[in-house]
């Protein structure tokens, strides 16, 4: 074999053992160290690291740099804390011009919402020969009252469930129901004649069947109506109405009355209650408004930290504005399929495609069975609305104990203020809190020498922040300074800091009005 054809072994590498890899690594991460103390910028660091200074002066400048690292750690978990937890605040808006104010939807709700004499006639109708016409017509007065509050009934008539071939329980009980016709006799709104029926619409609650006025939610068909109600349309008032009002006549005086003063936006449920329940000895509620609204500066938050959802930041099956109401009732909604595979009837279903499907009367029973934990909403994540309108009594006018048919809701007063929740502390400022070091590098500091000096500066074009003044000084704006005022007649200096680069600053010194005697003046770095 020749000497060209000999193959020679490849050469192997030695294999690390893991004690040596391990004493690498310590040495490695030891030498690093070293070098990040020896170099580091951070005041005190590298007198750590320093190999000929005495191991006291090493302990001292450790328990100086940890003291001060402890510190600032705690400094900004309470700063994150107030972060999470104390971000924004609330108060009043001193810039509200309130030229035309909406009405709230006043809902007047009927104990006994059914028709007796329609009742009667569907059981002669479709039950002529049955031997227990009362039991029947008890169970239709139910369905037509049915709510929250006496769905627990229901299992009382549970033989007479079959009766009903209705699958719908809303189709069987809308056409048994009081027309409006049958609730309002006459009605003025701002202190003018008013047709009822043109303003008051039918709506199904959790509190029951209902009439409501100047509501965005209501039925938009009914049985009795030719065509389709009109569409919404806000009602509002203006400074210049006689009566900031509606007044409203009822024929029904036998039994008592719950009325909702809400936001258009609301609707009556187990979650608010009612403003007064009407026994017909009071003719009118006068009640406040107090609105809160919310700046966009707070979409850098998270609901969590500003406790409230705008209107369009999560989307509801139920309503395509967010609403606290709407965030229940969607969560109820959403309980009762889980368990009962149906929702009561009282419930609102957007469209054909919805998941939602009505109980039929023989499955109510799982309802009223399971009532806790559907109406619970301890589960549900619903926060307030970021726009949020609440009305409070604020006076109720008796009829000197007699009876009376007519109620009137109006103003106490105009409104004149409201409420505004603001970002009091925003990323920008944890930012500034948690980054000392780099504010301090961007930041230039000037001395401002003044003597026997009375001038004004306008349209400065730097933004300017006061850190210390030694002596009284009238500044119209700290932060973005348009203007300042000076005036002494001793020497003092102003050290102010400059947030913006003062590399080329510039004062725009034609539109200076200047006033002085003996004046100068200079910038020095301090």
């Amino acid at each position: 074999m020749s000497q060209n054809n000999l193959i020679l072994p490849k050469k192997l590498k030695p294999r690390m053992s893991w004690s040596d890899f391990y004493k690498l690594l310590k040495t490695s991460w030891s030498v690093q160290t070293r070098a990040f103390f020896e170099n580091s910028t951070l005041h005190g660091v590298r007198y750590i690291a320093e190999s000929q200074r005495p191991f006291f002066d090493k302990f001292i400048w450790f328990v100086f740099v940890s003291a001060g690292l402890i510190t600032s750690t705690i400094i900004i978990i309470s700063l994150w804390e107030k972060f999470q937890t104390n971000p924004t605040i609330t108060g009043l808006d001193t810039d509200f011009h309130n030229w035309d104010v909406p009405f709230p939807a006043i809902t007047v709700c009927q104990q006994k919402p059914g028709n007796e004499t329609l009742i009667d006639e569907f059981i002669e109708e479709h039950f002529g020969d049955f031997n227990e016409k009362d039991q029947l017509k008890k169970l239709l007065e139910l369905l037509t009252e049915l709510s929250y509050d006496n769905i627990k009934e229901v299992k009382k008539f549970r033989k007479y469930e079959s009766a009903f071939t209705e699958k719908s329980i809303r189709n069987l009980v809308f056409p048994l129901m009081n027309k409006c016709e049958d609730v309002f006799e006459e009605c003025d709104w701002k202190a003018k004649p008013y047709n009822c029926c043109e303003g008051f619409f039918p709506v199904f609650t959790e509190s029951g069947f209902c009439y409501s006025f100047n509501s965005r939610h209501y039925e938009k068909k009914c049985p009795w109506c030719d065509d389709q109600l009109p569409p919404f349309e806000m009602h509002y008032i203006t400074e210049t109405d006689l009566k900031w009002s509606l007044a409203f006549t009822i024929k029904d005086t036998d039994t008592e009355m719950p009325i909702y003063i809400l936001n258009s936006d609301e609707i009556a449920g187990i979650d608010l209650k009612p403003q007064h329940i009407w026994d017909f000895r009071m003719k009118s509620i006068s009640f406040s408004v107090k609105q809160t609204y919310t700046t966009e500066d707070a979409r850098q938050l998270s609901v969590k930290q500003r406790h409230c959802v705008f209107p369009n930041e999560r989307k509801l099956e139920v309503d395509h504005i967010y609403t606290y109401t709407a965030c229940t009732r969607q969560c109820r909604m959403d309980s009762a399929m889980k368990i009962c595979k149906c929702i009561p009837y009282f419930y609102p279903i957007n469209g054909t495609t919805s998941r939602y499907r009505y109980c039929e009367v023989r499955e109510l029973e799982c309802i009223s069975n399971n009532l806790e934990r559907i109406i619970s909403v301890e589960k549900c994540d619903c926060q307030l609305g970021c726009f949020n309108t609440v009305y409070e009594v604020e006076k109720l006018n008796n009829n000197n104990g007699e009876r009376i048919k007519t109620m009137e809701a109006e103003f106490m007063s105009w409104p004149m203020i409201r409420y505004k929740r603001e970002v009091l502390f925003g990323w920008v400022d944890l930012l500034e809190n948690n980054s000392s070091k780099t504010k301090h590098e961007d930041s230039r500091y000037y001395q401002i020498s003044v003597r026997n000096t009375v001038f004004k500066l306008m349209n400065m074009n730097i933004n300017v922040k006061f850190i210390y003044i030694k002596y009284n000084v009238n500044v119209l704006s700290t932060l973005s300074i348009n203007m300042c005022v000076i005036s002494y007649n001793d020497l003092f200096y102003i050290q102010i800091k400059l947030i913006l680069s003062i590399n080329t600053y510039n004062i725009q010194s034609q539109n200076c009005i200047t006033n002085f005697i003996n004046f100068f003046y200079q910038f020095k770095r301090v």
